[in-house]
């Protein structure tokens, strides 16, 4: 399951697939609780993360209260960043260095600079390897610590934008059409409506956000797509 935890971001890729800005509302922590408590026991089940993202999810004031919230549940818990913001992304890469959340630093070519003191604390050390996903070793490329199980550090580099978002509205130079993702996720944006990801229900083009996630009947209808397929990052 992927949070939108804001629809701001303090960088203006090109490629963006959510069409994040400097301006936006954020998730609030009654509607956090709500998707941990509604949610929480069947990720535990599937040993699926939670996935904090956005926008920048680290511009959101209780991101690390939330950290805590879904941890507290034993929910296991991924942040995607974008590293702008130094002193919260070395945070987040010392919690992932001590195996207490997974930690996936963006980087590729089409995004803005970061600092290089961000950029070290991720790629100390570390033994890389390339995913073992057909479509990753295509498009881009997670790297990781091998050598230590509890080191939750990863980086992943986009090597070929997907065509969907800013990168359509640009007409990215490379970018490729978005495919059929394989994998039934939630999606949910700040204000707590959802759309199901990819299986049977198509791909980005088809997003719908028109139900909320705290609705007992609405995400009633979409379970079974969520049961019946998972999705690792």
């Amino acid at each position: 399951m992927t949070l939108s935890l804001t629809q701001r971001c303090n960088m203006s890729c090109a490629i963006c697939l959510t069409n994040s800005g400097p301006e936006g509302n954020d998730m609030t922590l009654e509607t956090f609780k709500g998707i941990v408590q509604k949610f929480g026991g069947r990720l535990k089940k599937r040993a699926e993360p939670l996935l904090l993202a956005g926008g920048e999810p680290t511009l959101h004031p209780q991101l690390f209260e939330f950290i805590k919230i879904a941890r507290d549940a034993g929910v296991k818990t991924n942040v995607r960043t974008n590293g702008k913001l130094v002193t919260e992304s070395l945070k987040l890469c010392a919690m992932a260095k001590r195996g207490e959340l997974m930690v996936l630093l963006s980087l590729n070519r089409w995004k803005e600079k970061i600092d290089p003191q961000v950029i070290k604390a991720f790629l100390t050390n570390p033994r890389l390897r390339q995913s073992p996903h057909d479509r990753r070793r295509e498009e881009g490329t997670y790297l990781q610590n091998m050598n230590d199980p509890q080191d939750k550090r990863r980086v992943t580099i986009c090597k070929i934008p997907i065509l969907w978002g800013r990168a359509k509205t640009n007409n990215v130079e490379g970018a490729i059409a978005p495919r059929r993702c394989p994998y039934g996720n939630f999606q949910v944006k700040w204000d707590g409506t959802f759309c199901v990801c990819g299986g049977k229900w198509g791909g980005c083009e088809k997003h719908k956000f028109n139900d909320n996630i705290l609705d007992d009947a609405a995400v009633e209808k979409y379970l079974p797509v969520f049961e019946e397929t998972q999705i690792d990052f």
